[in-house]
């Protein structure tokens, strides 16, 4: 089952050019979407995932030029800014799903690499709350993900498993309950496993990385 949240302000109404075809725009995107995340629906107009949707859509030329990489990018952060509380409850990152400007110039709260990939995210100590959403897995090239410090609730997403690059993933002082996934003991290259404080049960898989705490 999808998060959902009735957030007190959503996208703006769209500002689209003349040439821009709305549906179609919808259609393609959706369907990059669902090829990823064969279950997403957009039914409800009050999940994150719908939220992301009509947020990138009205976007209109900017999305046209971006890569389907680019735009699943976009797509993965946006949700995770809805169902984690934005805007209601963000105390960090207030820049974040700002339609004027890339994703890479949304603040010091998250940082892309030379490709313009997301690589570094910090919101650790910035009221989120809700849930963290299974389209964190769509962040491939995560290196750093703190999460510290907040109240986000619900269990871990399985597809923390498809963040492959991630060497820090914090979580710790929140109020995530259920078990460990199997799927972090795909995470390789992760030295930071920062879990206390919450009511997770569960055993960490051997297989992670080469983790010093």
């Amino acid at each position: 089952r999808e998060p959902t949240l009735s957030p007190s302000t959503g996208p703006s109404p769209m500002k689209l050019s003349p040439s821009f075809d709305l549906q179609a725009e919808r259609t393609r995107i959706s369907r990059l979407i669902q090829s990823k995340n064969p279950s997403t629906t957009f039914v409800s107009p009050t999940t994150p995932q719908r939220l992301a949707l009509d947020w990138l859509l009205q976007e209109g030329a900017l999305t046209w030029s971006l890569s389907d990489d680019r735009i699943l990018q976009r797509y993965g952060l946006a949700v995770m800014y809805y169902a984690t509380g934005g805007p209601i409850s963000w105390t960090r990152g207030n820049e974040w799903v700002n339609s004027s400007s890339t994703e890479c110039d949304w603040g010091s709260d998250l940082i892309c690499d030379q490709d313009d990939a997301v690589v570094w995210i910090n919101l650790a100590g910035g009221d989120l709350s809700g849930t963290i959403p299974r389209e964190i897995g769509l962040l491939t090239s995560l290196t750093y993900l703190n999460l510290d410090t907040n109240t986000l609730q619900g269990t871990l997403p399985t597809e923390i498993g498809f963040l492959s690059s991630l060497v820090l993933f914090g979580v710790a002082t929140n109020l995530l309950s259920g078990t460990i996934p199997t799927t972090v003991g795909l995470l390789s290259a992760l030295t930071h496993f920062e879990i206390w404080e919450n009511d997770l049960s569960g055993e960490i898989p051997s297989t992670v990385g080469t983790m010093t705490s």
